[in-house]
């Protein structure tokens, strides 16, 4: 099993932007989550990922985890970076949030998303 990559976790996000933040209870994490490292991906947004794979398993015979998660401050700002990587991928979706994606592709666009919401959190500062 892998361990969960977690981008802007709360050691390095609040130093590389210069602001205070903490994880708590309502914070929405934008996720990934699969049954393999190749895909294919569901990417959503939810306060609690871990709860949101088990009720994704009921429908799935293979065993999902959640890959990578990122933590955002508000359901607002989620949707919209949930938004921007369907956007990106959207030549990629199977269905729904399904998306024919590698695990190295999905890390790689959450990277690319945690930098932008590093700028972001930098000019709000």
């Amino acid at each position: 099993m892998l361990d969960i990559a977690v981008f802007g976790f709360p050691a390095i996000l609040p130093q590389a932007a210069n602001v205070n933040y903490q994880i708590s209870t309502d914070t929405v994490w934008l996720y990934a989550i699969a049954v393999d490292p190749l895909g294919p991906f569901k990417v959503g947004i939810s306060q609690k990922p871990t709860i949101r794979v088990r009720e994704l398993q009921t429908g799935n015979h293979l065993k999902l985890q959640v890959f990578c998660m990122m933590p955002l401050w508000d359901r607002a700002e989620a949707c919209h970076f949930e938004a921007s990587f369907h956007k990106i991928h959207s030549n990629k979706r199977i269905e729904g949030e399904w998306f024919s994606l590698s695990l190295i592709e999905v890390v790689s666009t959450f990277g690319a998303i945690c930098g932008l919401y590093l700028k972001e959190l930098r000019e709000r500062a």
